[in-house]
């Protein structure tokens, strides 16, 4: 999760998604419901074009009657159904809007925990472009939602690829000298994720890279099944893996710190190189698998516009990390409620 101010150095992991993560097959489900209703709206029975006026001689035809000319004018405009036709609009706009309230731990390792509340925003334009603002619980949990924008390079009910842009900012941090400080205080950080759906399962992957700031790369697994409880409500539960480069772990576990050297002066330098510098032992991270993550989440829909997701998730981290400056104990976890308006 996210760090505070007056947490450690970390990089924020958001969430993402899109669409992806742990939702999507709840998504998936809701779009087929969609379908259906709309299937039902264009199935209607189609009349067959009328036909012209008969000619009372071969070759000669009859005069047209105001009638005749009526169904004629009727027929150009729409020959399969006699209907004038209606534009659909130019913009396509469907997603939710909602407020999440969360209880989490303040960062991965952190053994103090925080509550807020956030806004949670999906809404995605002609199925092609996105704008999002989501609980990132569902492929590397651990972060505050942050805007992302982005655009599906493939989008069909089983298949999303897409890029996302969102960002890193130092003000996330802890409020001292950083590994931003020589570079930019926020950083671009882009994203290429994609999704399958097939029945009720899902699988999800997302890679990550920052462009700049701490340079961090990590990419992320996972797999997630909804359960169909009832027809207002599902239960979906999951999983995911998550990899990090060194700049990621670094900047995550062992970030860059100042202290007073004692004289006047101040000295900065990695957390784990200070604790040496000052006779303790460190422990550095390593690059490689960061975290298990775990999720299970439970949507009550009380009308077909209306619903309430309550998720829990649980991180593990791994021997490439525990143990390291930032790290105070391996599990990571939080709690969220999100009431969603849907469009």
């Amino acid at each position: 999760m996210v760090r505070p101010s007056t947490g450690a150095q970390a990089v924020t992991d958001v969430e993402a998604t899109t669409d992806a993560d742990r939702s999507g097959a709840a998504a998936a489900g809701r779009k087929h419901d969609n379908e259906a209703k709309e299937k039902g709206a264009n199935g209607r029975s189609r009349t067959k074009s009328r036909d012209g006026a008969k000619t009372a001689s071969e070759g000669a035809p009859a005069p047209m009657t105001m009638t005749a000319a009526s169904d004629a004018a009727v027929d150009a405009a729409s020959p399969a159904t006699g209907v004038l036709p209606v534009d659909e609009p130019a913009v396509k706009v469907e997603g939710h809007i909602g407020v999440r309230l969360s209880n989490q731990s303040d960062y991965e390792g952190a053994k103090t925990r925080k509550t807020f509340a956030a806004p949670n925003v999906e809404i995605t334009f002609n199925d092609r472009f996105f704008f999002s603002i989501t609980d990132s619980m569902g492929l590397d949990i651990g972060a505050d939602a942050k805007p992302q924008v982005g655009v599906y390079l493939v989008s069909t009910q089983a298949l999303k690829v897409g890029l996302a842009l969102t960002y890193e900012s130092a003000f996330d941090k802890k409020g001292e000298q950083s590994i931003y400080a020589a570079d930019t205080a926020v950083a671009p950080d882009l994203r290429l994720f994609a999704t399958y759906t097939f029945g009720n399962n899902q699988v999800a992957a997302r890679y990550s890279r920052v462009l700049g700031g701490s340079q961090s790369e990590k990419l992320s697994v996972g797999a997630f099944h909804l359960f169909e409880l009832r027809p207002d409500l599902t239960l979906t539960m999951g999983g995911s893996v998550t990899w990090a480069n060194q700049k990621a772990v670094n900047a995550l576990f062992d970030p860059m710190t100042t202290v007073s050297d004692g004289f006047g002066g101040t000295i900065t330098a990695r957390a784990s190189d200070l604790i040496e510098l000052d006779g303790g032992i460190a422990r550095r991270p390593s690059a490689g698998i960061k975290s298990v993550d775990a999720v299970v989440a439970l949507e009550y829909w009380f009308s077909r516009s209306l619903s309430v997701e309550m998720i829990g998730a649980v991180v593990y981290l791994t021997d490439n990390v525990r143990g390291a400056p930032a790290v105070d104990t391996p599990w990571v976890s939080g709690v969220s409620t999100i009431i969603k308006h849907h469009f």
